[in-house]
């Protein structure tokens, strides 16, 4: 049942990366945000509205990253979005109760470890983040992409 506060309901969503637009080959880390602790899981929604790059070669990936002490951890690596596609949403969930990691079947994580994309690990931290990584895959130079994500626990 959704949340409500004082008869109205309550958008938990944030966020985590306003519209962007990303030009350079580059990986970069956004800020960090705080989410409530879940009960049942998380989900995440990558909204891209423009792949303008017209190359196939180009790849933007995107991941929801998440702070267990020091240390940020792969939580969603969202599938990999090519220079060629256009726009596109993925939407992504972690479950709180599954017994091993969704799509790693991983009980345990070593630190560093790079997360496959289209995949989900099951870790709630203290703290979220989301990273990107662009490649120009051809070497020209005209990569771009334009895109937001939001996040919400529940």
């Amino acid at each position: 049942m959704p949340e409500t506060y004082n008869g109205a309901y309550v958008n938990r969503f944030r966020a985590a990366l306003a519209s962007t637009t990303v030009t350079s080959t580059a990986s970069s880390p956004g800020d960090a945000f705080y989410m409530p602790a879940p009960e049942s899981g998380g989900l995440a929604i990558l909204d891209v509205t423009a792949a303008a790059t017209g190359d196939a070669l180009d790849k933007l990936d995107v991941y929801l990253q998440t702070k267990v002490g020091s240390d940020w951890y792969d939580a969603i690596h969202f599938t990999q979005i090519d220079g060629d596609s256009g726009a596109v949403t993925y939407v992504s969930k972690i479950q709180t109760d599954a017994i091993l990691d969704q799509d790693t079947g991983a009980a345990e994580i070593e630190t560093g470890t790079a997360l496959p994309e289209g995949k989900t690990r099951r870790i709630f931290g203290d703290a979220w983040r989301v990273r990107w990584v662009v490649t120009d895959g051809a070497g020209a130079g005209t990569h771009s992409f334009t895109f937001s994500v939001e996040a919400a626990t529940f």
